[in-house]
């Protein structure tokens, strides 16, 4: 793999200055964080308060020390940044400085096509940090870390914050709060915090500094003066000291009384008053270098075309004037951050095109000297768009294989659009950029551009197959994702046909498609075999996103024969191959496998190994980014949360579903089965009304709709038919349920779907039971017994609410299957508060009258149950009948009591059971 170039001077501790005996105080409180085992060390300041200094100075000071001493790395931050690759690969540079062998492993991990697991791969770099704790403490200090606005990256900072060794410290700088779990470290006195207040010079802090740091002997009155003008506020300080050294002392005090007003107004007089007094030698330097963001001599040679660059930051930095050195050579330099940015603005505002020809000049140096990244990112803010262009072409491969997709999108979007047209590399590299990221948005525009370009001869001759191959090879997976089975199969295989025999990672992503697409087709076996071998070259040419791809799906088609045993074998040996050893993390692709897993955990009632299998999952998928497989993520988990008896947590999390599948862009495919989810959840809550309107929607538009041939169709009506029917079973409408369920059923059969089957049997079974037909619903259910005892399946029964549970006590009175029924309504009787009294009787010796309950319920109480049939929401019931809402919650929360219910659906089903409905 490509490695970055890394600038090494974002590694190196600032040299400490002479001003930082001034600040023990401030070294005073970081020190008694450390012997406290504070995790983060934050200081939080705006610019100018000297968060910087403060915090080179004082790891400066500590390794000098002989009682603290502890290990420090250093990692100055920029807005280039901003792709966590990158970001991860520098925070490993830095830690290098201290354990030269500390990223190794993880460097190997951060492979293509996709994102790397930023979470698994910190993991295991918490663990080789924890074995080196007897080496005694190390500070990590990352400077400057308001510019990151990764969310990714804050995920992977608070993961680290959250699993720090004992001995391993974080120190930030900052101008604003960042987004980590501050509120929770301060509660566990994890945290220092320093904030402007702290860091603002007192009156003797500001003497010091005046007199004994900067030799201006300033009268009292007048240091006093000045400490009242800047408030404390350092960087105003330190350029009015600057200001002073040229100016007699008798100018000292109206100098002083001269400026006033914000901090804004007082930084921009001073950096006047100070340039000023500069020779226009220094001046012009200034100004032509201060569009960088490091100097070395060679650098601001070819920026400003002189020959004299080290003299002059030589003297720069003798005159304490704005320059920082970056290393201890002395080869690397920055400016003060405020007058860098007033001296930007400035030339932006009055000079723009003498500021595009300097950004143009330092893009050059930094292609000269292969520093891609930033000869890109300097050519942009040039608008020299045609070089940018071209450098981006260039270092399109090394940055999908290093993972950084971010980092290219954001290039590739700074771009005009005519020059991605002209250019048809650089629209098919944001497609497959988008593709690795996660965002699906931008990939038909991008595919289309590129068609474009090769249907108009755009594209050289000797260029075209290998282009046209790789479009096709785009849809094809986009298409297979969308749902659209038969199209994806006709686009692999022309790809196929099309793609060199060296491009291995394309054609083992084919072929993964082309095997799916039998699986639909019903051949089965083969379809089996394709897996086996996709899996077989995927983990030979290391193509986890394909490995994973064929660990999933060999295990979820598993589920769907009813195979649970071998579905969990399948993915937890898909699990060990991808991970190794224990310090190998996963690709975040295996979040799918993790899905899978949690989905079979579920299945057979381990709720605690599930919790634990999902929220793998959805680390490893929220890092991904892939939508489509979020959206399945989040359904396991509402549905492990429902088993679980979290009702609010499985409602928050189907609410997220939704506002997340209409926020990005997902399949239709995907939006239908997301819908009948919904109503699912809906019905089991009670909520009819709301299931009510996606019903008439689903009758209306989708029933009509023709669907393709194959399993396919089987797969795209499946949960919309299980909904329909749950839908009717609550209503009533047992014929209509019959109706629907017995003709898919029937297709599940014929395909060997039969764990979707054990659902479709079920369901059949209450229907049969609704219209008294004891006898064949008794059938039906011993049919689905069969399939399902021998791999353990008991949520399918156990979710279907109280009427399930009252037809499992039939069936075991009857003698059918008695110890799997049993162990079924061992779980029934604390789900769903199943009566005791009707624990060991048929269902024609329940009681059957309200007048016959053991507490009747009341008149009120039948009149909100008449309206909770209507579908009416407590608020609609308040409404109807004058009282609070509170009120309406005391008086369903006594008739589930009265019912030995536990929601509104069985509340509804007990109560018709009862004759208490009409």
């Amino acid at each position: 793999m490509d490695t970055i170039p890394i600038l090494t001077t974002k590694l190196y501790v600032p040299p400490p200055h002479a001003a930082c005996a001034v600040r023990a105080r401030l070294f005073e409180q970081l020190d008694a964080g450390l012997r406290l085992g504070h995790r983060l060390l934050l200081i939080c300041a705006p610019a100018g308060f000297g968060k910087t200094t403060l915090l080179s100075e004082w790891i400066g000071e500590n390794r000098q020390s002989k009682i603290q001493n502890p290990k420090s790395c250093w990692l100055s931050l920029d807005e280039a940044d901003n792709d966590p690759t990158r970001f991860l690969l520098y925070l490993l540079a830095a830690l290098e400085t201290v354990y030269p062998d500390i990223g190794a492993d993880a460097r190997a991990m951060i492979q293509p096509p996709q994102p790397p697991s930023f979470t698994v791969i910190l993991t295991g770099l918490l663990n080789h940090l924890a074995d080196r704790s007897a080496e005694g403490d190390l500070v990590l200090a990352l400077d400057d870390y308001h510019v990151i606005e990764q969310p990714a990256i804050h995920a992977m900072v608070a993961f680290l914050l959250d699993h720090l060794p004992p001995h391993m410290h974080l120190a930030v700088a900052t101008r604003v709060d960042p987004p980590l779990p501050l509120a929770r470290l301060r509660a566990r006195r994890q945290l220092t915090e320093l904030r402007a207040a702290d860091l603002r010079f007192t009156a003797d802090e500001t003497a010091t500094f005046l007199n004994q740091i900067m030799g201006l002997n300033l009268a009292p009155e007048n240091i006093a003066a000045l400490e009242a003008r800047t408030e404390g506020w350092i960087a105003s300080l330190q350029l009015a000291a600057i200001s002073l050294q040229n100016r007699a002392a008798t100018e000292a005090a109206s100098f002083i009384a001269a400026f006033s007003g914000s901090h804004r107004h007082v930084i921009d007089y001073l950096t006047e008053e100070v340039l000023a007094q500069q020779p226009p030698e220094i001046h012009e330097f200034l100004s032509q270098t201060a569009i960088l963001d490091r100097l070395t001599a060679s650098l601001c040679d070819a920026v400003t075309e002189r020959d004299d660059s080290e003299r002059l930051l030589r003297r720069l930095e003798q005159a304490n004037l704005f320059l920082a050195p970056l290393d201890d050579e002395r080869q690397w330099y920055r400016y003060h951050r405020l007058f860098a940015d007033f001296m930007r603005n400035h030339i932006y505002n009055e000079a723009p095109e003498l500021a595009q020809m300097l950004h143009r000049r330092a893009a050059a140096w930094y292609a000269e000297h292969a520093l891609p990244s930033e000869a890109i990112g300097h050519a942009l803010r040039a608008a020299d768009f045609e070089s940018a262009a071209q450098w981006i072409e260039q270092a399109v491969v090394p940055l999908l294989m290093r993972s950084e997709a971010t980092t290219l999108l954001n290039w590739l979007k700074a771009l005009p659009q005519s020059i991605m047209d002209a250019r048809p590399a650089l629209n098919l590299a944001l497609a497959e950029a988008a593709l690795v990221a996660g965002e699906f948005a931008p990939i038909e525009m991008a595919l289309h551009a590129v068609e474009t370009a090769l249907n108009r001869g755009d594209v050289p001759a000797e260029e075209h197959d290998a282009i046209q191959s790789q479009v096709t090879a785009v849809r094809a997976y986009m298409a297979t994702f969308s749902g659209d089975i038969h199209q994806g199969v006709a686009l692999a295989q022309q790809a196929f046909a099309a793609l060199p025999e060296g491009n291995t990672f394309l054609r083992s992503v084919i072929a993964w498609l082309l095997g799916l697409s039998q699986f639909f087709d019903t051949d089965t076996a083969a379809a089996q075999r394709v897996f086996g071998e996709t899996l077989e070259l995927s983990q030979t040419t290391g193509n986890t996103l394909i490995a994973s791809l064929s660990i999933f799906v060999t295990g979820y088609f598993a589920i769907l024969q009813g195979r649970l045993r071998q579905a969990r074998i399948t993915f937890e040996q898909g699990l060990a191959s991808l991970t190794g050893t224990p310090h190998t993390p996963l690709p975040v692709s295996a979040s799918l496998i993790y899905q899978g897993l949690a989905e079979v955990l579920r299945e057979t009632n381990d709720l605690e190994a599930a919790a634990q299998a999902i929220a793998h999952c959805i680390a490893l998928g929220e890092q991904w980014g892939n939508a489509e497989v979020l959206v399945d993520d989040y359904v396991v988990l509402s549905r492990i949360a429902y088993a679980q008896g979290d009702e609010a947590r499985a409602r928050q999390t189907v609410e997220k579903i939704m506002a997340f599948a209409h926020e990005n862009k997902i399949s239709r495919l995907t939006i239908r089965q997301m819908e009948a989810f919904q109503a699912r959840m809906r019905v089991a809550w009670g909520e009819l009304e709301a299931a009510t309107l996606w019903t008439e929607k689903w009758l209306d538009a989708y029933v009509q709709e023709p669907l393709p041939e194959g399993n396919i169709a089987v797969f795209i009506r499946w949960m919309e038919v299980s909904a329909l029917a749950r839908f009717y079973l609550v209503h009533g409408h047992f014929t209509d349920a019959i109706a629907v369920l017995t003709p898919l059923r029937r297709l599940v059969e014929d395909a060997g779907w039969m764990g979707v089957a054990i659902e479709l049997l079920s369901l059949e079974a209450l229907a049969l039971h609704g219209l008294g037909q004891r006898d064949a619903a008794h059938t039906t259910l011993h049919r689905a017994f069969t399939l399902a005892a021998p791999e353990g399946y008991t949520r399918v029964f156990v979710d279907m609410g109280a009427e399930m549970a009252r037809l499992l006590q039939e069936v075991l009175d009857e003698g059918i299957m008695p110890d799997y029924v049993q162990s079924l309504l061992q779980v029934t009787d604390s789900q769903f508060l199943i009566p005791s009294s009707c624990k060991h009787t048929s269902n024609s010796q329940l009681l059957t009258r309200n007048s016959q309950l053991l507490e009747p319920l009341s008149d009120r109480e039948l009149e909100i149950l008449r309206l909770i049939e209507t579908g009416a929401t407590n608020r609609e019931i308040a409404d109807r009948l004058y009282i609070a809402v509170s009120t309406v919650k005391t008086h369903i929360n006594n008739l589930y009591g009265k019912l030995g219910v536990a929601n509104r659906v069985q509340a509804l089903a007990r109560a018709h059971e009862l004759d208490l409905l009409p």
